[in-house]
């Protein structure tokens, strides 16, 4: 007989700092909105995180766009440039490629009508990031879905208008692998300009 082993709902990646702990869910039904600052603040504080992030999960583009992010902000973080005071911040700042913290929270924030979100924990030791994911699963009432993170056909009209907008002349015939490599480089532009 096969053993059976629970797939988690979440990865869990140490990089050169701190652990991360990357998740992706579906909110259900919210019947009252979610004080989104107030909740990671009451998390961070609970569980001694570095940081946490929750994202729409529609601006995105996979697991490359956030660990390159992640990697981004940890630098930034030891050699004293990141744009922000917190490490929360400097994620969503990296994640958006940009500098402006009111642009950043526009393009990622997770919004009423946001329904998938993706999430971010960061820890200075792995041991405590599943415990407090569990936290944030009772009080945010999501379900668990890991898939959304690639989901690209659902993404790909938004990420095509916004290299559009950010004058890509040629995005509307960009492939995946083209769009991913776009927001790899605004990532590291980020970190350039810093």
């Amino acid at each position: 007989m096969r053993s059976v082993q629970k797939i988690r709902p979440y990865i869990i990646q140490e990089l050169d700092s701190y652990v991360y702990l990357v998740f992706g869910a579906v909110i259900q039904n919210q019947s009252e909105s979610i004080d989104i600052k107030k909740t990671l603040g009451e998390l961070e504080e609970r569980f001694m995180l570095v940081g946490s992030q929750l994202i729409d999960f529609r601006h995105i583009w996979g697991y490359k766009h956030i660990f390159s992010a992640l990697w981004h902000t940890e630098k930034a973080k030891s050699t004293d440039k990141m744009i922000s005071k917190s490490f929360s911040m400097e994620i969503l700042l990296y994640l958006a490629g940009c500098r402006q913290i009111k642009k950043a929270l526009s393009l990622l924030g997770v919004k009423n009508d946001s329904s998938k979100i993706i999430g971010i924990l960061v820890a200075e030791a792995g041991d405590i990031l599943p415990e407090a994911y569990s936290f944030l699963e009772e009080v945010i009432r999501f379900v668990p879905d890991i898939n959304i993170i690639e989901e690209f056909d659902l993404k790909r009209e938004w990420f095509i208008q916004q290299l559009l907008d950010e004058n890509y002349h040629n995005a509307a015939s960009f492939s995946n692998s083209d769009i991913e490599k776009a927001q790899l480089e605004k990532v590291a532009l980020l970190a350039l300009d810093s």
